[in-house]
């Protein structure tokens, strides 16, 4: 998920999850207390809003009293059991005053003023008994809700049936304490809802954003100290998880770059030892040859001569590994140019041939070129370098042919989009654990050989870096004791001449 979807679904979830959470639960907890309210006060709720309402559950309160009071006729008791149900009327919040004849029969309440208690209905002012009349009377700014019911006393106890007034006050401005604690229930839930909702979004946002930047500092760090040896694991799929991405392929570029680096420097000793090593034969040879001729040990004209010639091999041998080992620094840094043009496979591998025909016959070398081509086929290449290739290849067959009578046997082959050109010999072969290695510079299965031929050991991976520049593939096949061959393959020109 999108860091941006993110957000907004957050936004999203902090305006509706606690509200539709908080209404739920107020939901619940408004029908609970309608419940408790309904059994406490024996009234009937009709609608969960009228809890709020203070005045009207107070009116419905004061009403049951009212009945319970004229059906237990507890009016007719004495002072003590009047001051039982007036308590009970005070956890209703209201308190009872009975008229009698006009005058105080009970206060429930010594606080209320004689201004109150003169405003309260008589007998007369009532139609008859079983009329409950209500009335809101203000007095010092506080407003009372008065309940009164027109009663009678009996006759038998007083001489005469006396008129009398049973009033129930409640003050409209008292809470009920089921109210207040239900307000601070929702209030509380309401935070709660909310503290609850922003711990979870904060862990959420914690988990998908803040963690995967912890992880990426770490990870930065571990490159900044050098180690490159880890992977950076994408755990998601938005920014961060391009991002981590993005960090992994710097990490994997950089420990590239270092590994290239640590090898460039490996290779460069290993170049200098085997250029010191190759160098300090030759050099050694000719050292020996001059100081004989120094010495007056060549003492004759012959003697002379052949130390003369020597000398000027041996250079020649320097001198040709000096050019290769500068041509390979030149491949390897991709400083030599390439000039690529449409060559004539067939035209150019029998003109060379030809060549090494002459050459090496004197050798008791028989070179034989077979062309396979069904008709005449242009490849895209750099001619000079690929004489090289051809060059290096046969050079290095001939170098190691170990039988009386050596061939070398020179296929074209058409193999689709390429061609493919096998240049095989006779000579001692080569163990197949070594057919990959034969490629690497300085790279000797057998020192000692290489060394008598005077093979510089880099001679088959120049073949190798001028193939590849030619988008092409090279590799080896040999049997021990019967020969090696040495394939390679050429692209084919993007356009072909009428066969």
């Amino acid at each position: 998920m999108k860091i941006n979807t993110k957000i907004i679904l957050s936004f999203f979830l902090t305006v509706t999850v606690p509200v539709t959470l908080a209404l739920l639960c107020l939901f619940i907890l408004l029908n609970l207390q309608k419940g408790i309210l309904e059994e406490t006060y024996n009234i009937e709720i009709d609608n969960v809003s009228e809890i709020f309402e203070t005045t009207v559950l107070l009116d419905k309160i004061c009403e049951s009293a009212m009945d319970e009071v004229i059906n237990e006729e507890a009016y007719l008791l004495d002072e003590d059991s009047l001051d039982v149900i007036n308590a009970n009327l005070e956890k209703r919040y209201s308190f009872l005053i009975i008229l009698r004849d006009g005058e105080i029969y009970y206060q429930g309440d010594d606080s209320v003023t004689q201004k109150l208690i003169d405003a309260l209905p008589s007998y007369d002012d009532l139609s008859d008994e079983t009329a409950l009349k209500n009335y809101y009377l203000v007095e010092n700014g506080t407003q009372y809700l008065v309940k009164a019911r027109r009663i009678l006393f009996p006759a038998g106890r007083y001489g005469k049936a006396l008129g009398g007034v049973l009033v129930i006050v409640s003050k409209t401005d008292s809470a009920l304490k089921e109210v207040t604690v239900l307000s601070v229930e929702c209030i509380a839930i309401f935070l709660l809802v909310m503290i609850l909702t922003g711990v979870c979004l904060t862990l959420w946002l914690h988990r998908s954003i803040v963690k995967p930047l912890n992880y990426l500092e770490k990870s930065a760090n571990r490159i900044a100290t050098g180690d490159l040896d880890f992977k950076i694991v994408s755990k998601g799929d938005d920014e961060f998880g391009d991002l981590t991405k993005s960090f992994e392929s710097m990490r994997g570029k950089l420990k590239e770059y270092v590994d290239k680096k640590v090898q460039y420097e490996v290779d460069s000793r290993e170049l200098l030892t085997n250029i010191s090593h190759d160098l300090k034969t030759p050099l050694t040879s000719i050292k020996g040859y001059v100081e004989g001729l120094l010495d007056g040990v060549a003492d004759t004209q012959e003697k002379r001569d052949k130390y003369l010639q020597t000398i000027y091999n041996k250079s020649k041998d320097m001198d040709r590994l000096i050019g290769e080992v500068t041509l390979f620094s030149k491949l390897d840094t991709g400083d030599v140019p390439y000039n690529f043009e449409k060559i004539d496979i067939d035209g150019f591998l029998s003109e060379l041939c030809t060549e090494w025909k002459f050459d090496l016959e004197e050798k008791n070398i028989f070179v034989q070129y077979e062309n396979n081509l069904s008709g005449r086929v242009m490849i895209k290449g750099d001619v000079e370098k690929l004489i090289r290739v051809v060059n290096n290849i046969i050079g290095n067959s001939v170098k190691y042919l170990d039988k009386d009578e050596g061939h070398i046997h020179i296929t074209l082959e058409d193999i689709g989009e390429s061609v493919k050109i096998t240049i095989a010999d006779n000579g001692k072969g080569i163990e197949k654990e070594n057919l990959e290695l034969i490629f690497e510079r300085f790279y000797r299965t057998d020192a000692s050989r290489n060394s008598k031929q005077g093979g510089s050991g880099i001679g088959l991976a120049i073949v190798k870096k001028i193939i590849e520049q030619h988008d092409g593939r090279v590799w080896a096949e040999s049997e021990v004791n019967e020969g090696t061959a040495i394939v390679f393959t050429l692209q084919k020109a993007a356009s072909q001449p009428d066969e």
